[in-house]
This record gives structure tokens, sequence and C-alpha cells, in this order.
């Protein structure tokens, strides 16, 4: 939230001045986005998107963004005694780092490319109204009027690609990544698709008999950081064929792409008097409390720990809840595998996107008799991989959320701990792939000599590091693969009819990829809900899901 006037002490008026001189430039060369409830909404409070590439060249222009509302003498204070300041969170600890090093920093306003409109309290129960007073128009909508929208959205997906992918970009999305997302999301508007997805929820006949899918109503949706677009169109999609209104809150930092698409979908919307959709920039506590009262399901990608608070809220109140969360997923490469496409997509299927995703393969199990070859190949794939900018169409690596680097780090020097061996990275760089303590990059990272005991294989690691494990036979990988508290997805290469089987049946997993891509992403697939902490109710379509079945039954005619 910006509010102009605590950005400096009351009595600084000079200062104050300067200030306000300094949010006419702001608001003059960026675009605002409002938010959409019903219609275009302003807000008082607005937020600022900073562009990835100036923060990630000078974080201090992050942490002089999130101290504007900090009286001058605290942060005199800050600077002064920061070794005797106890930060509580990740981002804390970064920003008393750099000022210890630098100092209290100064915003660059140049660095901001985008002004966008925050809701406050009233303005998320104003989304739950609308929402509510358009769910029986979305409803009577035929399945075959909503595949029709949804090809006009798809066509317009295509035709808005190079906005989005500007816009992505500057919240700090590589191109390497948005293409492999614009190419998986694209088969969701296919007609063959849009045919399977409205057969899915048409009605069905039961002897006489009917079995209906029913959509619940309003749907909220929290999108995650790591891919709110994508994940943000296909989950708005899926709600809108099922028949249902939606409620999205994106990541609060970086809204500006969702709301670009909430605009692109609304006007398509518009042509057909409908009006399935909300978007609001909130705190998402605030979010789930309000939509946990006034919506009907809620869909969280998250961490474990926040999607079961949520659904153990939810639940109590009979709400439903779609949970899409961690995943620790691993890959299993045996010996009589087709080993240079095995490496290949283990290496893509860690490092894509600095392996900020919940299906990357963050553990990777290997044969014995191919273990060397394996870890060998693998370094030098992830030694030729390009550390830089999220603009710069090069770069395979780009920065770890604060919190994610954090753990890498602690998770890495575990494993060497335990007598792991450090392949290749193990470092925090700069964008220039420099050692640098306050580095926003982790090298890529391969870990050979592994175990299960080590954190690398018990918790989720989002960030390029792959810790490698040998094993002797396939029940010692299966039992180690089960090991795991997560169960997402997991991937099986070889030949071996009678190993491929038996990983399919023994595996603890929501999805099984055997001899491909493991990050594999369509429409026909199960979307990513998993077992255990990664979804606890299995996988699922989302438009099976987002209805509710009815049966009904119809005495027949009698006869006298």
């Amino acid at each position: 939230m910006i509010h102009q006037d605590t950005l400096v002490d009351e009595g600084d008026q000079s200062v104050r001045e300067q200030t306000q001189k300094i949010f006419k430039c702001i608001h003059s060369l960026c675009d605002m986005y409002k938010l959409l409830i019903g219609d275009w909404v302003e807000t008082a409070d607005r937020g600022l998107a900073l562009r990835a590439d100036d923060i990630i060249k000078d974080p201090g222009i992050s942490i002089a963004y999130y101290l504007r509302k900090v009286p001058a003498y605290q942060k005199l204070l800050l600077r002064l005694a920061s070794g005797f300041f106890t930060p509580k969170s990740a981002e804390e600890r970064y920003a008393v780092k750099y000022i210890r090093k630098h100092g209290i920093p100064h915003f660059d306003e140049s660095a901001a490319y985008a002004e966008f409109c925050i809701a406050s309290q009233k303005e998320v129960q104003d989304s739950i109204k609308v929402s509510r007073s358009c769910e029986q128009d979305v409803r009577s909508t035929s399945i075959e009027k909503r595949k029709e929208i949804l090809s006009r959205i798809g066509e317009e997906f295509k035709n808005h690609r190079r906005k989005i992918e500007e816009i992505s970009v500057a919240e700090g999305h590589p191109q390497k990544m948005l293409d492999w997302e614009y190419r998986e999301s694209s088969t969701f508007f296919t007609d063959d698709m849009l045919y399977y997805l409205g057969e899915q929820i048409s009605p069905k006949n039961l002897n006489g008999d009917s079995l209906l899918r029913t959509p619940f109503g309003s749907v909220g949706l929290v999108t995650p950081y790591n891919a709110a677009t994508t994940l943000g169109i296909l989950n708005i999609c899926c709600s809108f064929i099922s028949g249902n209104c939606t409620v999205v809150k994106p990541p609060s930092m970086l809204p500006i792409s969702t709301l670009y698409i909430s605009e692109m979908m609304y006007n398509i919307f518009q042509e057909y008097a409908i009006n399935p959709l909300c978007t609001t920039v909130a705190e998402s506590k605030m979010c789930v409390t309000e939509w946990i009262n006034g919506l009907d399901c809620i869909i969280f990608y998250g961490s474990s720990e926040s999607g079961v608070q949520i659904a153990a809220k939810a639940v109590k109140n009979y709400k439903k809840v779609i949970l899409e969360i961690a995943g620790s997923d691993a890959t299993l490469i045996w010996e009589d595998s087709d080993l240079e496409r095995a490496i290949q997509d283990a290496g893509r299927a860690r490092f894509l996107g600095s392996g900020q995703a919940c299906i990357a393969t963050k553990r990777l199990f290997v044969h014995e008799k191919v273990y060397d070859e394996v870890v060998s190949a693998l370094t030098r794939y992830a030694e030729s991989l390009q550390i830089g900018l999220p603009s710069d169409p090069r770069t395979d690596i780009v920065p770890t959320a604060i919190e994610a680097l954090e753990n890498v780090e602690r998770y890495a020097a575990d494993a060497l701990e335990q007598g792991a061996q450090v392949e290749c990275g193990g470092h925090r760089v700069n964008h220039k792939g420099e050692p640098d303590d306050l580095g926003l990059y982790f090298e890529p990272t391969i870990l050979s000599g592994c175990d299960t005991s080590m954190l690398c294989m018990q918790e989720e690691t989002f960030g390029p590091l792959l810790p490698v494990c040998k094993v002797k036979n396939l029940e010692e990988a299966l039992t180690k693969i089960n090991q795991s508290k997560y169960g997402l997805r997991a991937s099986v290469w070889s030949e071996d009819e009678n190993v491929t089987e038996s990983f399919i049946e023994k595996v603890d997993t929501g999805g099984v990829m055997v001899n491909d891509d493991h990050l594999l992403f369509t429409s026909r697939l199960p979307h990513l809900g998993g077992v255990k902490a990664s979804g606890i109710i299995g996988s699922k379509y989302f438009n099976l899901e987002l209805t509710y079945m009815k049966y009904v039954h119809r005495r027949g005619p009698t006869h006298g």
C-alpha cells in the first residue's frame, strides 16, 4: 500500500513536497491497474510494481519500498543499532543484512513500471456480493456457449502474448519459462479439449435416471507467484466451464499479469452479457477469511502448512477446498533406461524456472550401475545453465524467493555435513554469477552421495538444487521415494515393463510419468493434485472438483 504521507515525518514539509513530486512523476509514467469488482474499481490504497531487473541489480530498491512507511527516527535507529534488531522473517533478515553493509537505501522511483489498486476489507466483501449476484447468469449459460467463450479467450491469450510476456518478464519470469508455460497452456483451448471438458460435466443418463454435475456457485482462487498467469487463466477457465463465478487474489507483489488477463477476459465476457470474474489485490489472510464466510469453494496454491490451516477453517464452515500445495517429486533412472533422454529430462525438470515449481523434480534416484554416468552428465548440464536477468532471453536461472533461498542454503549445508558431495554449484551469487552474500541467486547445484536422512530429501527444495541418491534395487528405490511426506508426482525411466508397472502400483503420488516429460502439464491430465502433504484428497480434474454430483431419480409412469 502506498500512502504518500507516511514516507516522511510529519514536520518535514520540504521532504513531503519532494515526495509528492516523485509520486506525481510515478503516476504519469506508470500504467494504472484497477480492481475488477463488477466493473473497474479505483481505491485509495495503491501499490507499485517494481521491475525485477532493477531490484535484482540493486536489492536496496525493494528494501526501501518496504521501509517507505517507517518514520525517519526508526530508520535512523535501525541503521545505528541494526545489530540489536531481531528479524522475524527471511525478508527481514535479508534487509538487516543489507542495511548493516550498505546503510538505509533510498527508493528509486524509476524501478516502478506499474501502479495497482489495493482492496480493503470492504472491496473484498463487495467482490463476494458481485460474484453471488452473477451466479445464475453464468450457471444458465449453456455448456456450448461456455466453450465458445473459452475458445475466444484462447485466441485472445495468443493475440496478447507479447504484452503478457512483457509484464511477466518485468515481474521476474524468464523467457524460457514463459515459452514452456504458453506451450503447455495452449492445449487447453483446442476444440478437442473444449469438447472433452464439456463432456465431462454434461448430464449423464443412467437407465432412465440422471447424473448431473452442478456448479458450486462462487469460487475463491489464490494464485501462486511462480506461475501466476498460467495457473490463473487455467483455473479461471476451469471454474467458468463448470458454471461457476470466480474471485481471484493474485500474488500481492506481482499482480499485474493477472490484472491484465482479467481485463482481457472481462472484455470478452461483456460481449456475452455475463460477469463471472472478480479480481482483487489484498492481503491473503483477510481474503481467505472473507471467502470462507461468503463463497462456496476455495482453490489455494501455496505451502502445505498454510493449505492445511485454510482447509481446517473451511471444513468447519462446510466449504469445499482444493489444495494445490507443496511437492518433493522423485525421478527414478533405471539401469536400462534411455540415459540421454532421462538425463535431459531430469535436468530440465529440476532447473526450469530455477526449480521454483511444485511439480519440479526435487529428488533423483539412480540405479548404481549407471549412477556415475548420470551424475557426471547432470553436472555438465547444470554447469551449462546461464544465470542472468529475467529480461535476457538466454537466462536459465533467475532469483529464488528470499525464504526459499535461505532454505536452499540450509539444506545444502546440512547435506554436506552428512557426507554429500558438491559436484557443481553450492553458493549464493549475484546476477553476474559472482559470489555474493547478498546475492539473490543460488547456483545450479548437484549434490551426490545423498540419502533420505538429509533435509534436501525430506523438505521441499524450492530452488536450483538437485540431490542424487544411489539405489541397488527397486524395493530400495520405492522405499526411499515413499519415505517423503509429499506425494505430488513421480517419474520413472526404464524399458523393463516389470519395473515401470511395479513403480506405478507402489509409488505414493497423485501422478506418475513413465519414460516421458516429468513436467507434462496438459488439461487432459488431472491438475496438480497429490496425496499426503501434497494435497490430501488425491488427483483431480478441476472442472469436476468445481462441481458436485447430483443424482436424480424420477418415478416412471404407472399403469392401472
